[in-house]
């Protein structure tokens, strides 16, 4: 019996030499691991907000210092660089894999990440002429030209403001397929396109469905600082934030002020003393029967309001912040108020080649100031500030009839 306990004794005295040498070297190997694993690395972070879609530059990067596990996070910029953001991230940001794409994102990845004041809108396609032939693609930037025929046969086709620069997320075909997919079963040619927009441009949109014909205008292709050059002064444009110039590169065929000549062209008219055109083209006022009338849209867009039509009652709504002006497009009929009944200025609008055209009496309602002079020429005022400061460079001394209104300007 003692020698049965002696050998359990020994047999457990080596049983705890062994549990003892194993929970060393089980320490020791943990504590090598550990000290491992606050070696300190330099991993990828963002320094900025960047959005979905955005092409990854290197002033979006930076590096932090990190100990511990670093596994799955970016250690180089350069694996980084040249790719596109399949999610949305902020400043100081950790950059993994799973949140980059090496082609640009568009499409259904797109939609469920749209940023606060974003939208997305679709548009149909109503030919392929109207459609650029089918060669649309995701990411373009387009202006969107809208046209309508009014009764009398006459067409008006423009390019409204906010729809000067509109980025395209993606071109889908009569069954809802993304065009371009790599789904076989995909048409080649575009039945709607879903527009990247702001609520006012969406607005915009859903109102020119109505309209005869709208077509999309190729503007710029490709993900680069000019791509987002457009984008950003056409965010400026609908915020009306002033514009720098030469922002597009000469590209732009939409509404434009040049500098007043030395000689004006008869009949043009100005704006702070910049000439009014559109297209390149000066759309000065017309006479009829001693009236002589403006383009209210054309001229309006250049104030800052914002235009719409409503072809079923026929008038023409302006709006600009708290002000809203509406007007009747056949009848002698114009509100100048929100909540106030139309009244009448003697005469109604004259439609000329589609063009809508009001009597100059209506810029005195609208709290402009005006004046016209030798030539027939129209100049145009926000304030009486700006119309002292014309006195000012004006040297030839010109003389001219002016209307003086007293009230200040409210669409400034």
């Amino acid at each position: 019996m003692k020698e049965k306990l002696r050998k359990l004794t020994k047999n457990k005295m080596a049983v705890g030499i062994f549990c003892v040498v194993t929970g060393l070297v089980v320490a020791f190997t943990s504590m090598n691991i550990k000290t491992g694993s606050n070696e300190v690395k330099n991993v990828v972070v963002t320094t900025k907000k960047i959005e979905v879609g955005d092409k990854i530059t290197d002033d979006m990067l930076g590096y932090k210092k990190l100990s511990g596990d670093i596994s799955g996070l970016i250690t180089n910029k350069e694996e980084v660089l040249g790719k596109y953001a399949k999610t949305s991230m902020v400043s100081n940001d950790y950059i993994t894999n799973d949140k980059l794409s090496i082609e640009a994102i568009y499409g259904s990845a797109y939609l469920e990440n749209l940023g606060e004041d974003e939208r997305a809108i679709s548009v149909t396609i109503t030919s392929s002429a109207k459609g650029l032939s089918g060669k649309l693609e995701s990411g373009d930037i387009v202006s969107v030209i809208l046209s309508r025929t009014d009764e009398n046969r006459n067409k008006d086709t423009y390019i409204p403001e906010e729809l000067k620069y509109v980025e395209i997320i993606s071109v889908s075909d009569s069954k809802g397929l993304d065009t371009g997919s790599e789904n076989e079963n995909a048409e080649k040619l575009g039945s709607t396109v879903t527009l990247l927009t702001m609520e006012e441009q969406s607005l915009l949109l859903a109102n020119a469905e109505n309209l005869d014909e709208i077509h999309f205008q190729l503007v710029y292709r490709g993900n680069d600082e000019r791509k987002q050059k457009l984008l950003n002064e056409q965010k400026k444009i609908i915020k009306g934030e002033p514009l720098e110039e030469n922002a597009n590169n000469n590209t732009s065929s939409d509404l434009s002020l040049k500098e007043k000549p030395t000689e004006p062209e008869e009949n043009a008219i100005y704006i702070n003393n910049n000439l009014l055109e559109f297209s390149g083209i000066s759309y000065p006022s017309l006479k009829v029967d001693n009236n002589i009338f403006v383009p209210a849209k054309i001229l309006f867009e250049k104030l800052g309001y914002q235009v719409y039509y409503d072809q079923a009652e026929k008038t023409i709504q302006l709006t600009n912040r708290d002000i809203v002006i509406k007007f009747s497009t056949i009848e002698d009929e114009y509100s100048f108020n929100k909540d106030e009944e139309p009244q009448k200025l003697g005469i109604a609008p004259y439609n000329y080649n589609g063009i809508n055209y009001v009597p100059i009496k209506f810029l005195e309602k609208a709290n402009l100031i005006y004046k016209v002079e030798d030539n027939s020429v129209l100049y145009i005022f926000t304030d009486k500030e700006k119309l002292e400061q014309s006195k000012e460079k004006n040297t030839k001394n010109k003389k001219g009839t002016v209307n003086n209104n007293s009230k200040s300007n409210k669409s400034k």
